[in-house]
């Protein structure tokens, strides 16, 4: 192996301008590290987390997919048993983990939990359309799937797996309203500041409402 690529990545994303990019990352066997316990430790963590992420993906992929044929009994069923198979992971490893690593791995638990029971709560309320719960479940999938934040609602509140840097709209009006004050100290107009925060907030948007449609899709289905 050694003198040999052992991993090549390909990741294609959108940059600030929307604009499709591909970015490579190779990795050769001489610059994987070496074998100790610290990095056994981190990688049993790391395993252990992509593992209740998938199990998520897979439970609320399937829990959809009944919904879609307005079973929702059987929806209910299959997210119950998604908590109780991340509940399995979470206790297979705990004992080969130091305190640390303990926490993180049961606050990430604790997270995935909480969003699935929470589908399981507004999958078996008839009140909410099978269509909007299809939704949901679609929307929580590929957020946790595909590993990135989206819009608030679509987590249960304090239990988001990827939370949207908020902090940095924050920092960006906080910066603004400080340019803001030295342009009209100074005497100078403020138009230009003001639309450079308005392009921001419409690339935010533009970023949400592309999120979005790729969960617009719903099966057709009569309503219930």
């Amino acid at each position: 192996m050694k003198g040999k690529d052992v991993l090549k990545v390909d990741v294609s994303y959108r940059d600030s301008s929307l604009t499709s990019r591909i970015a490579e990352l190779t990795v050769s066997y001489a610059e994987l590290p070496g074998k100790t316990p610290q990095n056994d430790e981190y990688s049993t963590l790391v395993t252990a987390r992509q593992q209740i992420r998938c199990r998520v993906v897979r439970g609320l992929s399937a829990a959809a997919e009944s919904v879609g044929r307005l079973d929702r009994s059987s929806a209910i069923e299959l997210l119950r048993s998604t908590v109780d198979d991340l509940r399995s992971i979470h206790d297979a490893v705990m004992d080969d983990f130091g305190e640390e690593s303990r926490l993180d791995l049961t606050e990430w638990l604790d997270a995935a939990v909480a969003n699935v029971e929470h589908c399981q709560r507004f999958v078996g309320d008839l009140a909410v359309r099978w269509d909007d719960a299809w939704g949901r479940l679609k929307a929580l999938e590929s957020s946790v799937s595909r590993e990135v934040p989206t819009s608030a609602a679509v987590y249960v509140s304090g239990s988001e797996l990827f939370q949207a840097p908020s902090t940095m709209k924050e920092r960006l009006v906080e910066v603004s309203s400080m340019l803001k004050d030295m342009y009209v100290g100074h005497g100078l107009e403020t138009d230009v500041l003001e639309q450079y925060q308005n392009v921001v907030e419409e690339l935010e948007e533009k970023l949400i409402d592309e999120q979005q449609s790729m969960t617009v899709y719903r099966p057709s289905q009569p309503l219930l």
